[in-house]
């Protein structure tokens, strides 16, 4: 019973993965758009090279990847705002803070993906330009807020 317990979370989140992706790909290489990939290898990279700034180095070992998506076209605004909002509405996301000024409404989501593995979605919309962050790894939230003091 374990061993199908197991199987089926590993299904779960290799459907969630693809879907993830999906934003990504359909979008990367579009004029107007920029699609940023950090692999964990540069996460890792970008930690051993943090020197004498403990606080880089340990949430650079704990990052997996972290997928920027930013559309500044005018012409695409609406509707990589619609596939956003329709990525961060998958069921499983959990807002965690959201704030809107001067036109501007920002969205954080956060999703257990097993294994103190959580993705963490920042969502920025605003009149003629929409950004997509997508944090994967062992972070706590107040982890993701020290990151935003720095």
């Amino acid at each position: 019973m374990k061993r199908y317990i197991i199987i089926a979370l590993t299904m779960l989140i290799m459907v969630t993965a693809s879907a993830q992706e999906a934003i990504f790909k359909k979008y990367a290489g579009q004029e107007g758009i920029s699609v940023v990939n950090i692999s964990k290898s540069m996460l890792s990279l970008m930690s051993s090279k943090a020197k004498g700034n403990k606080k880089i180095k340990d949430l650079g070992a704990k990052l997996e990847r972290i997928r920027i998506l930013s559309c500044e076209s005018k012409s695409l605004v609406p509707k990589v705002k619609k596939d956003a909002m329709q990525y961060v509405g998958k069921k499983g996301y959990e807002e965690i803070m959201s704030t809107q000024e001067g036109g501007e409404q920002v969205y954080i989501m956060q999703h257990a993906l097993g294994g103190n593995n959580y993705e963490y979605v920042v969502l920025s919309i605003e009149k003629d330009e929409v950004s997509l962050i997508n944090i994967i790894g062992h972070l706590t939230i107040d982890e993701i807020k020290s990151i935003s003091q720095m």
